[in-house]
C-alpha cells in the first residue's frame, strides 16, 4: 500500500542542520516520524548521518544519488 504522504529530505553534508533544524520543525509540527525519510549520497554519508540524527526523529536513511538533480530523480523512481 502507498502512504497517503511521506516527507523525503534529500541532504549531503549537512547532518547538524538536518537534525537541530529540518527534523526539529518536524517535529514540532506533529508530522510522524514513520513519514520521515532522509536521502543521503552515499555510505560515508549514512555513517556521518546515523550519528548525528536523532533516530526519535525520523523512520529511516536512504543511500541514493550525489548530486541534487540525480537524487531527486532516485526520490522520485523509489515512488513510481
Amino acid at each position: 500500500m502507498i502512504p497517503d504522504y511521506m516527507v523525503v529530505i534529500p541532504s549531503y553534508k549537512r547532518a547538524d542542520v538536518c537534525n537541530t533544524k529540518t527534523l526539529k520543525m518536524l517535529k514540532e509540527n506533529k508530522i510522524n516520524k514513520d513519514k520521515i525519510m532522509v536521502y543521503v549520497a552515499n555510505k560515508e554519508e549514512e555513517t556521518e548521518y546515523l550519528k548525528v540524527l536523532d533516530k526519535n526523529l525520523y523512520h529511516k536513511i536512504i543511500i541514493g544519488k550525489k548530486g541534487l538533480v540525480p537524487q531527486r530523480q532516485f526520490i522520485m523512481e523509489q515512488f513510481h
